[in-house]
């Protein structure tokens, strides 16, 4: 890991133990993409291992919890010829490919299960996929909202808007309470699960974002950047 200074952003006034106000803010641990991924989309988590989605690779690339590339990688040229998306359900991985508006499923050996499901009818850019549990989510670049479908791929005519905070999405995660959005305007945005913006943001200029995961504890970001790399945001005490 890369350690770095850590940079504040707070999110408002939230308190932690002791009456410590707390922000999300840089951890100082990061780990790169580059020697791997020439353009990071996406990433997911599965409990153990992170998976990081390339568009021009066509490939999905497997890492350690400390980041380390495990030299395991599948390609979804068949299907995802520009993947843009990644998450994990429990079981298998899904992959969004932008160039057909279709999410594909794979196993974690990197075998298509002969799964997939349209999503052009809601959004014809979809950038970003998550799982809550029972429910996937998408976010669209041309429309800039959320779409939520079943675990069969079916569209269950429920969204909501991230216009009114980011209009170029890229990034998006559950976190088990909250949305996070990210995109262009360079921040990380939270909505509630009926899609109610919180009011709640936090600035990740530094890393150029593209893709955001929520792991249990902590958000990672991809960043698009030169370096590549996935950054790890905390939610810590504000100095």
């Amino acid at each position: 890991m890369i350690g770095a200074n850590v940079s504040v952003f707070s999110i408002g006034k939230a308190v932690g133990g002791g009456g410590v106000p707390l922000s999300w803010q840089y951890s100082g641990t990061r780990f790169s993409l580059s020697a791997q991924v020439l353009v990071p989309r996406d990433i997911t988590w599965d409990g153990t291992y992170f998976w990081v989605c390339g568009s021009n690779n066509r490939a999905v690339y497997k890492y350690t919890a400390a980041g380390v590339y495990t030299g395991t990688s599948f390609s979804t040229s068949s299907q995802a010829t520009s993947p843009k998306g990644i998450t994990w359900d429990g079981t298998y991985l899904w992959v969004v490919g932008a160039s057909s508006d279709r999410v594909y499923k794979y196993n974690t050996a990197g075998v298509y299960q002969n799964v997939n499901f349209f999503v052009g009818s809601q959004d014809t850019n979809p950038e970003a996929i998550t799982w809550d549990g029972t429910h996937f989510w998408i976010v669209g670049r041309s429309t800039d909202t959320v779409y939520k479908y079943n675990a069969a791929g079916v569209y269950q005519n429920v969204n909501f808007s991230v216009a009114g905070q980011e209009t170029l999405p890229r990034g998006l995660t559950w976190d088990g309470n909250y949305f996070w959005v990210i995109g262009d305007n360079l921040s990380a945005y939270s909505y509630t699960a009926a899609g109610v913006y919180t009011g709640k943001s936090f600035s990740v200029s530094a890393t150029a974002p593209e893709g955001i995961l929520w792991d249990g504890t902590d958000l990672w970001i991809v960043g698009r950047d030169g370096s590549k790399f996935v950054s790890k945001y905390s939610y810590l005490p504000t100095p």
